[in-house]
């Protein structure tokens, strides 16, 4: 599963404005929003405790209350206790045998063997791009399947089958490589690696959808096998059968999504409907949160992303309460139909990872502090 945790250009926002927060009284029945502090030292150097890290962009869960991120060759591993059991950079004995990589998505199959996507640097279609396995505990790598190379995000199941995003042997750059931006669009196909090594079609390309850049795509899956899919305009659901239905529709979003087992799921907010009364966004939205911990430094940091409407994170001089605000994410429980999407006010441009017990991750910054958010909905 690919978890862009940080939006691009640095708008990464968890939160309206803590001076909101801070009059927002804290409540089993509303959200909590809590900064997560562990030890963010590499391995075999001495203990940094903090709850502000270095900017990171690939994420999954750990299928264990945890999670694993991984950004520009950087790994870490926290458990669902906050305990940083990994923490180390990919070494530069495999990068000097291997060539650099860069990878498009991670998804654990347990908290120490993960399913990885990547692309070497030196050759995007030879034995080191595609999906692999990856061992964490020795840091070894085997390939997933020989016919999956020209991949971009990443999920494996509950069953153990890995979905993915095939680009059809096409290379297609991530958006931060340069060569986005003269990138040819190309189409791309869903598909599937069963137990048995068979790959099959979860969506079959179509010529008229193509992107640019391999994270125009995020693929998650939930326990009764539906796959979602979120691109740069909607989010969907394929079932089982193959019934593909439209979850939310935006205008140019960062692809971000989060599935949990039971299926309730955190994808970019509708674009609101016009009505007659200016200040009615008809998209509902949580009014009812609180940060529960975090230093004065965290709090600086997600004060200093904490608006949808500009690049800078800036707070509108007249915001209207109640309204989800662009870039958003919105929470959609198992069963409910889309118009029900509730947003949240406090997650403008940020990317989740879905643990257990309905809770996420949520990362919030850039290049100059990031943090670890871990997000509670309510009880009921």
């Amino acid at each position: 599963m690919y978890r862009r945790i940080l939006a691009v250009g640095g708008a990464a926002t968890l939160l309206v404005g803590l001076g909101a927060c801070s009059a927002v009284p804290e409540t089993p029945d509303g959200w909590r929003v809590a900064a997560l502090e562990f030890d963010g030292a590499l391995e075999g150097s001495p203990e940094a405790v903090t709850d502000v890290t270095y900017s990171m962009s690939i994420a999954s869960d750990d299928t264990e209350g945890g999670f694993w991120t991984e950004s520009a060759g950087s790994w870490l591993h926290v458990t669902a206790d906050g305990d940083a059991t990994r923490r180390y950079n990919t070494s530069d004995e495999f990068t000097a045998e291997h060539g650099a990589i860069s990878v498009r998505g991670i998804s654990a199959s347990s908290p120490t063997m993960l399913v990885v996507s990547k692309t070497a640097g030196d050759d995007a279609f030879g034995p080191e791009s595609g999906l692999f396995w990856y061992n964490t505990s020795d840091e070894t790598w085997s390939r997933a399947h020989p016919d999956a190379i020209t991949t971009g995000d990443v999920d494996v199941d509950a069953d153990g089958r890995i979905v993915f995003v095939d680009f059809l042997g096409e290379f297609v750059p991530d958006t931060y490589n340069p060569e986005a931006v003269l990138a040819t669009p190309q189409p791309y196909a869903i598909r599937a690696i069963d137990s048995d090594g068979v790959i099959t079609t979860v969506q079959e390309p179509d010529p008229a959808v193509v992107v640019s850049a391999s994270d125009a795509v995020d693929v998650d899956t939930d326990s009764a096998g539906t796959v979602y899919v979120s691109t740069e305009t909607e989010t969907y659901a394929l079932d089982a059968d193959g019934t593909r239905s439209v979850l939310s529709t935006y205008t140019q979003q960062t692809p971000r999504l989060a599935a949990n087992a039971a299926g309730d799921i955190l994808m970019p907010s509708a674009d609101p409907v016009a009505t007659e009364d200016a200040n009615d966004r008809s998209v509902p939205a949580v009014d009812d949160y609180s940060v529960t911990d975090g230093s004065q430094e965290a709090r600086d940091v997600l004060d200093a992303h904490r608006d949808c409407s500009t690049a800078e994170g800036s707070v509108p001089e007249t915001p209207t309460p109640g309204s989800a605000p662009v870039g958003s994410l919105s929470l959609l429980r198992q069963g409910e139909s889309p118009e029900s999407a509730t947003a949240l006010p406090f997650s403008c441009g940020a990317t989740p990872v879905a643990l257990a017990d309905h809770e996420f991750v949520l990362a919030i910054g850039d290049e100059a502090g990031t943090v670890l958010a871990r997000v509670t909905p309510p009880k009921d």
